[in-house]
């Protein structure tokens, strides 16, 4: 327990270390300001209904928090331009979202619960909590997973996919998932002040396995055209048996400064400090992130982003990979968005110095979609990207017809390669360092070379049918997914192992969204089954989700009650062998039951969290790991101006 405690409090005091400093910043320009005068006026309660799954929310760019009080007793914040979305959005188009509403009606450890919801996306997990974590589409393997922070990409460093697990949640306001045929892309935006009053959010937690959770924001205006926002955000477990500790301790600000309405500035930095102890997959490390953005609108719907950053990742002693590691990158992108569709283009350019990374060095990409007619729509786009010397041009479409009487048909293609980062098994590679004469620049080549890079081609095409009606929406595809080479995670469990040539893999996907005969009750859900996985790894030949989900409002909106018992169906996969380095064991099918439940009272939002409820413990993605028995989270989140 000593052990534990200690653990957690160098957590907490790493995590911290930035978010204090901004603050003794922070005082100097908000004691200037003038003392306003206490709004005694409550902030009219949100009492939009958001449909779930998110495919249900209403299709627009990323809407302003709700809460928002009348404009002529609190003047609005001037936060940092928004860059409009494209549209629309849906299973059929396979782009889901999730707004600040219905953010705020989810909980979870980590963005992988929420992110578990997306049809055809699979997690593969290493044990429970805080184990190592690796996400794919279509069992696209590494390096066709891209995380994006506001337009700035979140290079993975350490591995070639980035581990949700270790991305902060405290300051999520809107979440919007691309599972393309090519690529998946995650992108997060964070928290917009909703007025000019300050605004607190705090969330506590506790659970089975000695889980912790404990997440604090706070936002105020700084002047007339600054946004200070503050958040915290740490999360800590011992695991199953207590024997797989892990803790996540995150600091952060961000100060944005409009120059008018329509441009503005901003400035963010962000630290995490990962501590994941036990027999294997060990991994001590902290993690900055410094993003500068400037964006501006010079023309209705249309926004123009400059962002530069620098990313870092410093191992402490312990850590598994044992080296620094880091990336510079630079970005211009532009899009602009109206009634006749959307069009849009990006540059992103990195240098990761002498180390490497597995990220792309070079990416340009051009993307667009019409709707010349009501019912008729086409997108298109083509990436060109350069990882090391390897590179290579992909091009993606799709078009779409209807509704008609409800019905919608569709079809979606990507053909094209792309260079792809390995990084191989940190025992292979730190090594000793060659004859040359001087060892110190032997020492620096060795690292070099943890980041070959592969050329991995692609081939698919997605086909099907979606109807709505009465409230109900049904939707089938058939997928036909080739890619040449696989590549790992390079996560701890695959590090050493090489890219896997693999055949076609076709299948069918379905979802369903229906209302039962109380409406507010929904059951909702999809399944996947795959005739042929074509050899690749971690792709499950069935999967399914399905949920009974409950949300209403209650006494004028002061009592919303949200209930989610969900099972979970993931049949057999190739994963690893115990050598970490071949692809040979077969993971055994394994059902789960889930139950989530919220209860909201005015700005209060308790919350309990049960995982496991069957309590399977043979239930594992790879031989070896299980998730462990039940585990029961539950806390409070509230949310308060002053």
């Amino acid at each position: 327990m000593a052990v534990a405690t200690s653990a957690w409090l160098r957590a907490l005091l790493r995590g911290a270390r930035s978010a204090a400093l901004l603050c003794l910043f922070a005082v100097a320009p908000l004691a200037a300001q003038e003392p306003q005068p206490r709004d005694t006026i409550p902030a009219p309660r949100d009492t939009a209904i958001v449909r779930i799954p998110p495919e249900e929310v209403a299709q627009d760019t990323l809407p302003v928090a709700p809460d928002a009080a009348p404009a002529d007793t609190v003047r609005p914040a001037l936060n940092f331009p928004v860059f409009p979305a494209p549209a629309p959005e849906g299973w059929s188009e396979a782009r889901w979202e999730w707004d600040a509403a219905a953010l705020a009606r989810w909980h979870g450890l980590s963005l992988l619960e929420l992110l578990e919801q997306v049809p055809g996306l699979v997690v593969t997990r290493t044990g429970s909590f805080g184990r190592a974590a690796g996400l794919a589409a279509f069992g696209s393997g590494g390096g066709r997973v891209r995380v994006f922070l506001d337009g700035y990409e979140l290079d993975p460093l350490s591995s070639a996919v980035f581990d949700l697990q270790q991305l902060a949640v405290v300051d999520l306001y809107a979440v919007r998932v691309e599972r393309l045929l090519s690529e998946t892309r995650i992108e997060i935006f964070p928290f917009r002040l909703p007025e000019g009053r300050p605004f607190s959010q705090i969330e506590a937690g506790t659970g089975d396995f000695n889980t912790r959770i404990l997440r604090g924001l706070f936002s105020t205006t700084a002047g007339s055209r600054g946004v200070l926002t503050l958040g915290l955000d740490l999360t800590d477990t011992d695991g199953w048996l207590r024997r797989e500790p892990f803790s996540i301790a995150t600091g952060l600000a961000r100060f944005s400064y409009a120059l008018t309405e329509s441009a503005g500035l901003q400035l963010e930095y962000r630290q995490a400090s990962l501590d994941r102890g036990g027999v294997r997959d060990t991994a001590i490390a902290d993690r900055q992130d410094l993003i500068f953005r400037a964006r501006a609108s010079p023309l209705p719907n249309l926004a123009v982003d400059a962002i530069v950053g620098r990313s870092w990742r410093e191992a402490q002693p312990g850590d598994e990979i044992g080296v620094d590691l880091a990336s510079t990158q630079g970005a211009l992108r532009a899009r602009a968005v109206g009634s006749w569709g959307w069009l849009g283009g990006a540059a992103r350019l990195r240098n990761a110095g002498r180390t490497g990374i597995t990220a792309a060095t070079l990416d340009l990409s051009l993307e667009g979609g019409l709707q010349p007619l009501e019912r008729v729509g086409a997108t298109a786009s083509i990436r060109h990207s350069r990882a090391g010397e390897v590179g290579g041009l992909e091009v993606e479409g799709g078009a779409r017809l209807g509704p008609v009487a409800g019905v919608s048909l569709f079809v979606n293609g990507a053909a094209g390669s792309r260079g792809v980062g390995l990084l191989r098994d940190a025992r292979q590679l730190i090594g000793t360092p060659g004859n040359g004469e001087d060892a110190d620049e032997d020492a620096d080549d060795l690292r070099a070379y943890r980041f070959p890079h592969i050329a991995a081609g692609i081939g698919a095409v997605r086909a099907g049918v979606e109807w709505t009606g009465w409230g109900i929406r049904l939707g089938g595809a058939f997928v036909s997914h080739d890619a040449e080479l696989i590549a790992p995670f390079a996560l701890p469990f695959d590090r050493r192992a090489e890219p896997v040539e693999s055949d076609p893999a076709t299948g069918i996907e379905s979802y369903f969204s229906v209302p039962l005969l109380y409406r507010p009750l929904r059951l909702e859900g999809s399944y996947t089954r795959w005739a042929d996985i074509g050899g690749r790894p971690y792709l499950p030949v069935e999967h399914g989700r399905a949920a009974l989900v409950f949300n209403e409002l209650f006494y004028e909106g002061n009592l919303e009650p949200t209930l989610r018992i969900e099972g979970v169906y993931r049949g057999g996969s190739i994963v690893p062998l115990a050598d970490r380095a071949t692809f040979g064991a077969i993971a055994a099918p394994y059902t789960l039951l889930n139950i989530f439940l919220q209860i909201r009272v005015l700005d209060v939002r308790a919350f309990l969290l049960f995982e496991n409820v069957l309590q399977n413990l043979a239930a594992a993605d790879l031989p070896g790991a299980p998730f462990g028995g039940q585990r029961a989270v539950y806390g409070v989140r509230w949310y308060f101006f002053d």
